[in-house]
């Protein structure tokens, strides 16, 4: 299914190609992270197994889809899972896999994310319980839960202008072959 790529893709460039016009007020500064759960995973009895076949495709065609968003930076949390989701995005990019601490709380990282990164795009790989306690961190609600066990394909734009913000929930898959 490729009309949510294309739908992505069409919003990340909408979105990047505001330009101001002569004698108009600057327009505000748009900051966006990209937050998705890491891809499939072994269930090889360890804590820290890699991706499946299955998460490996998966991973190849958040590269793909991501590939033109203009992504400055990608985070990950230090497990292989994660940082094999972001991988192939990063290696297309040229972009190092940034860590950060899952058990951190989500306000502080995403605090410092927006700081060092203001008007940005950034991407960051998270768990099923940490990309929704991020939402809500942003949010100021506990609207989102964890994401179900086998839940892989949820991809969250969140759009930030000062204190007001944008979520959009969309799906990725790769194609069947």
């Amino acid at each position: 299914m490729r009309f949510p790529c294309l739908f992505l893709a069409l919003f990340l460039v909408v979105t990047g190609c505001r330009q101001q016009l002569p004698g108009a007020e600057a327009p505000p500064e748009i900051t966006t992270l990209i937050l998705v759960r890491h891809a499939e995973k072994a269930d090889d009895g360890t804590d820290d197994p890699p991706l499946t076949a299955a998460g490996e495709a998966r991973a190849r065609h958040l590269a793909f889809v991501l590939e033109e968003a203009g992504i400055a930076a990608i985070y990950s949390t230090p497990f292989e899972r994660n940082r094999a989701t972001a991988a192939p995005l990063a290696s297309r990019l040229g972009l190092p896999v940034d860590s950060y601490d899952p058990n951190r709380k989500a306000r502080e990282f995403l605090e410092e994310v927006r700081q060092k990164h203001a008007g940005q795009k950034i991407l960051a790989v998270g768990h099923s319980n940490t990309v929704p306690a991020m939402l809500n961190a942003l949010s100021g609600s506990e609207e989102y839960a964890d994401l179900a066990h086998d839940a892989y394909d949820d991809l969250y734009v969140v759009e930030l202008v000062g204190e007001a913000f944008r979520i959009l929930h969309l799906k990725y898959t790769p194609p069947a072959k």
